[in-house]
């Protein structure tokens, strides 16, 4: 199956051209219908059935990415029923409904739980609805030069669907079905390219409607026609292919020079004669516009004029007072945040009731194999330093204790005992796995101080091996057991193994090797740790998390340790010191660096932000006392927790600086380079502080092709991390 490519240029080309009110596509004064069929005949899927509601506010605690990763992680062990309900959530959480925020609504769990309803919706209408959705409130934002942000839905069938309706471009397979695999991955636009595809199309190089519909399409319509359809002399086996009459193409203007297309260089140019098209239903009547299907008339919109006077009205009024306007942008970032927080809460709420399912599956077994354990005699064991703790809460921690003692490795514990399926991402994962470890300190020559380790004190002492008789069965509990390898691939085809020279192609190989298990440790600075598996994600175009972003940061900073002047004077913060303030942990450790001499002694400040699963870039430039934001997917959301971040980033660092940070401006950085994919923007900030810490100014649109060299920045990344594997 050819790998899909978003082509966010091209995408937002299209949707220039969306008309809200008829509900399609004007290009070139056509009108191209986005119909429900057209869906269906993409993806395969027959146009029938109720309609899948995706729902509101409520969802799981699942982020995609973490569905995602489930899915790779299936093997030959997991019963098939579970893997038939994780590859549906992950089809409709990842393709069919994808989220700008990652999350995962609560109706896609409800359909991997109904498997045989799955078939009873009408999947392409679905997929139409919701992106038509999204497209009705870009138009709306282009029409009010508003940032355009995200696009929630299958965005990739939008391209398929302009290349079917393009006559310039020619599928690698005709004859393939359904029709998303009549085209490669090789399908790819830049902005410049976008443009200058839009600005030569012609008439003659549209159509209104697929062409070469074959008979097993036709059973996937909303309502297949009956007529016998006129077939071609070349015919695929066991599928009829029908051809359009010449009559039924739009008309044709005088000729004029094909735009210069980017697609395939080894593929000859197209012929620009084409079979001309057939509407959707090849039994109807021959017009530009297809019939509407019938779903599509159930959700008839109201009369265009009483919407324009609407719409109209609500404009002029905000246009003409501008106290509604900013309080109308204030009410949508409140509510923005409330959203946020209501997720938080649900996250928090998903978590304690996994908790409790643990808890009480202890104290079943526990109270099962020992009697004494609900007795005043099992709570001696537990040392608290509050004297009103409850009986529960005793329990609770004793029936924790014994199983730290006894049956922490043992198998019984294993299989009876409910592991809670954590809901929290990717960066909070990383924030408890580091809660043990000593504090962050990436040092420049411009900051000092070591915040030593806070060691946990141990609720009681654990003697090494202990034996204990159950049921006749003797067991022998170690103190410490080593976990399960992990094994990893010898050999990765990452997509920058071309792009890098032979020799780091060489040292990669070499080092995947040596390494393979995902456990084994690759880097370490600090408690910045790199392991097998995070340098195959960095390869793999997969996220960045907060240890590829602070080892990047350590790296350049030992790049200016072995050449002095080669960057700026700056100060690094991990992002670390915002995200543990969201899971309670402690925080201050990481700005423990940053004191007056540091500040004076600096041009900037560095502050990554993972915020709802994207990464972007708070710069402060301390010699003018102005803030600067990056983002590589522009969307004025992005900007909502800004305030919050200052502010925390003020009351752990007060007197460090001459003024106060929360009355700094915060500016949008214009002209940086933008990322057209959905994974990328980990590697967009690490660029952006290398380009900023030089000691010339940065010339943003020399780097306006950053986007296409990013798999060759991932190995060089993973290059530099490996090579720290000689040091031992």
């Amino acid at each position: 199956m050819p790998r899909l490519v978003q082509n966010v240029p091209l995408v937002y080309k299209l949707l220039s051209c969306w008309d809200s009110k008829k509900q399609c596509f004007l290009i070139k004064d056509q009108n191209l219908q986005f119909t429900a069929d057209e869906v269906a005949m993409i993806l395969g899927l027959p146009n029938r059935g109720n309609n899948f509601e995706i729902g509101g506010a409520r969802i799981t605690g699942k982020s995609a990415n973490d569905i995602r990763k489930e899915v790779i992680s299936l093997d030959e062990s997991t019963a098939m029923p579970d893997v038939l309900k994780k590859f549906i959530i992950f089809l409709l959480s990842n393709l069919f409904f994808p989220l700008h925020n990652y999350r995962t609504p609560a109706s896609v769990i409800s359909v991997a739980r109904n498997v045989e309803k799955i078939l009873s919706y009408n999947w392409p209408d679905s997929i139409r609805e919701f992106l038509v959705a999204d497209f009705n409130a870009v138009a709306k934002k282009m029409k009010k030069g508003q940032p355009l942000g995200y696009l929630n839905g299958f965005v990739h069938i939008i391209v398929i669907w302009f290349l079917e309706h393009y006559a310039l471009h020619e599928p690698l397979n005709s004859k393939a079905r359904p029709r998303f695999l009549r085209w490669g991955s090789d399908v790819v636009y830049n902005d410049a390219d976008a443009s200058s595809l839009f600005d030569g199309l012609e008439v003659s190089h549209l159509l209104t409607s697929f062409d070469a519909i074959t008979t097993e399409e036709r059973d996937l319509l909303a309502n297949p026609p009956k007529q016998t359809p006129q077939t071609s002399p070349d015919k695929v086996p066991n599928k009829e292919i029908i051809l359009h009459t010449p009559n039924e193409h739009l008309p044709t203007p005088p000729t004029s020079p094909t735009p210069q297309s980017p697609l395939r260089q080894n593929t000859p140019p197209p012929s620009p004669v084409r079979p001309p098209p057939s509407p959707i239903s090849p039994g109807g009547p021959s017009t530009q516009t297809p019939p509407m299907s019938h779903a599509q008339q159930q959700h008839t919109p109201p009369p265009e004029g009483q919407q324009d006077y609407r719409v109209d009205y609500v404009q002029k009024l905000l246009d003409q007072n501008r106290f509604l306007k900013s309080r109308l942008i204030t009410l949508e970032t409140t509510m923005s945040l409330n959203e946020r927080r209501m997720e938080a809460l649900e996250h928090y709420v998903f978590e304690q009731r996994e908790m409790n399912k643990r808890l009480e599956a202890m104290e079943m077994f526990l109270s099962a194999n020992f009697p004494s354990f609900n007795s005043s005699t099992a709570a001696d064991h537990v040392q608290s330093s509050s004297r009103t703790m409850s009986n529960e809460m005793k329990k609770a921690e004793c029936a924790e204790v014994i199983a730290e003692h006894m049956f922490e490795d043992t198998q019984a514990i294993k299989d009876f005992v409910v592991k809670p399926d954590t809901s929290s991402s990717g960066i909070a994962k990383r924030v408890r796995r580091r809660a043990d470890r000593k504090a962050k300190e990436v040092k420049t020559p411009y900051t000092k101080g070591q915040h030593k380790k806070k060691v946990l004190k141990k609720v009681a002492s654990r003697p090494s091996p202990v034996k204990f008789e159950l049921t006749n069965a003797l067991i022998e509990v170690e103190s410490q057991k080593s976990p399960a390898p992990r094994p990893a691939p010898t050999r990765i085809e990452y997509p920058g193994r071309q792009m890098i020279s032979d020799d780091m192609r060489m040292f990669i190989d070499a080092c995947l090797e040596k390494y393979t298990d995902m456990s084994d440790t690759i880097y370490t600075a600090g408690n910045i740790q790199i392991f097998r598996s995070q340098i195959d994600e960095l390869l793999t175009d997969q996220y960045l998390d907060d240890n590829h972003i602070d080892a990047f940061a350590s790296l350049l900073v030992e790049k200016n340790k072995l050449r002095p002047g080669l960057y700026q004077p700056f100060i690094y913060v991990s992002s670390l010191h915002w995200a543990s303030t969201k899971y309670d942990m402690e925080s201050k450790q990481y700005v423990s660096h940053i004191n007056k001499d540091a500040v004076n002694a600096s041009n900037f400040l560095l502050l990554p932000v993972n915020d709802s699963e994207h990464w972007t870039l708070l710069v402060a430039y301390l010699k003018k006392a102005t803030w600067y934001f990056f983002d590589s997917l522009p969307n004025p959301m992005h900007r909502a927790v800004l305030p919050l971040v200052i502010d925390h980033l003020h009351d752990e660092t007060q007197g460090c600086f001459q003024s106060d940070i929360r009355s700094w401006k915060v500016l949008e950085a214009e002209g940086v380079p933008t990322q057209t994919n959905g994974f990328d923007c980990g590697m967009f900030v690490c660029k952006y502080m290398e380009n900023i810490i030089q000691p010339n100014a940065v010339k943003w649109d020399l780097l306006k092709n950053l986007q296409a060299e990013m798999p060759k920045f991932r190995a060089e990344l993973a290059f530099m991390l490996l090579c720290s594997t000689l040091k031992r």
